[in-house]
């Protein structure tokens, strides 16, 4: 099944068209205010297949960008995943007919996660010129015939959650907002020859605190993990856990895990059931996700809560005989081993600095997507 969208163009670009350029143009992400509000009267509350609907276009692939308006053009971001190609579309607002299809080629692959495939940023027009960041691809401004005018090259920009950045026009400048990662900054191009004018980095942080790979410390599975352990297990209130609780929720664990009482799990099987212990945090749209993804982007697999991306590194550091089983008495081990070892000032006690930073030291980084095929959307993962 080809994994893409439809992209729509309703009555609210037909009725924007019948007012001045000014009033009927939707130039960036969330409009001329970045607010999201539109000051058009008397737009259409339903749509349907056929309600509403002025003309319908499917685009080649999957994508996140919101389509903008200047005039009598709409414009969208797109990736040709097969090609390795990130391109800005240019349609006829009247008619939705495809006016040309520019971009750049970036042949390597990016990490990113189900749910937020290339080319997720929206696009900004001033009315002369159009400008779209293309992540690791660079940032490149074209004129209303799609012909580039230039393109900027800003190194390689890694995330775990893949790239999306919206450029902002204010007055001379294309503003642009990268991170949070090694590579975290604010960058102001002069949006007439894409030269930069400024740039504003956040303070480094300290030694404790740098980044260990993409994403920082901060973002391994201890980022939520941690919180999740600390509210389960604290039963004194001090936001530290005891020997003793530490244990203790290992015992929980596994009785939850393990509901039918058979005394071992496999992988698969503490994949799936590990959402009742760690229910997803805000911004999962679904316990379990959606089906295994069709592009190639690295990652792949079924979207969906912790599990997907948890299970695997949990499995692997728990299962100590490596017969293709856990048992209680092995995650009481592991828990034990890592309390040892995550309590280096021999406090007797585990606060969520402690639990967060040994739960990315001890389990691999999330990689977004799972471990079951090449990489694609699932409609439960992520937002």
């Amino acid at each position: 099944m080809k994994n893409s969208f439809s992209f729509c163009v309703t009555s609210f670009v037909t009725v924007c068209a019948a007012f001045s350029a000014s009033a009927g143009n939707w130039p960036a992400w969330r409009g001329p205010e970045g607010t999201g509000i539109s000051n058009e009267k008397n737009l259409p509350l339903k749509w349907s297949t056929s309600e509403n609907v002025r003309w319908h276009v499917e685009l080649p692939g999957p994508g996140n960008s919101s389509p903008i308006v200047w005039g009598d053009r709409v414009f969208v971001t797109q990736a040709l995943e097969k090609e390795n190609r990130r391109t800005l579309m240019c349609f006829d607002r009247a008619n939705g007919k495809q006016l040309w299809q520019s971009g750049v080629t970036y042949a390597e692959q990016e990490p990113t996660q189900e749910n937020n495939p290339y080319c997720s940023g929206t696009p900004a027009s001033d009315g002369k010129l159009v400008y779209a960041c293309f992540g690791s691809a660079g940032v490149s401004a074209y004129d209303f015939a799609g012909k580039e005018v230039w393109h900027r090259d800003l190194g390689k920009l890694t995330h775990m959650f893949g790239n999306s950045v919206s450029p902002i026009l204010a007055g001379d400048l294309c503003i642009l907002n990268f991170g949070p990662d090694a590579k975290a900054r604010l960058i102001a191009l002069n949006k007439k020859t894409g030269e930069t004018v400024w740039k504003a980095e956040p303070p480094k942080p300290d030694e404790s605190e740098r980044q260990q790979g993409p994403g920082g410390r901060g973002f391994g599975p201890g980022m939520f993990m941690a919180p999740q352990m600390l509210s389960q297990a604290d039963k004194n209130g001090d936001q530290k856990l005891s020997k003793d609780e530490f244990a203790a929720l290992a015992d929980v664990w596994f009785d939850k895990l393990d509901p039918d009482k058979t005394g071992k799990l496999t992988q698969e099987q503490l994949t799936e059931k590990l959402v009742e212990v760690l229910p997803p945090p805000p911004g999962f749209a679904g316990r379990q996700g959606g089906p295994p993804g069709e592009g190639p982007r690295p990652g792949g697999g079924r979207g969906g809560g912790p599990g997907r991306f948890v299970g695997p590194g949990l499995f692997s550091a728990a299962d100590a005989d490596k017969d293709g089983s856990l048992t209680r008495e092995e995650l009481k081990a592991t828990f034990a081993k890592w309390f040892a070892e995550w309590d280096r000032d021999k406090s007797g006690a585990l606060d969520e600095t402690k639990l967060r930073e040994g739960l990315n030291a001890a389990l691999p980084r999330p990689q977004f997507g799972g471990p079951d095929g090449p990489g694609g959307r699932g409609p439960g993962g992520p937002a």
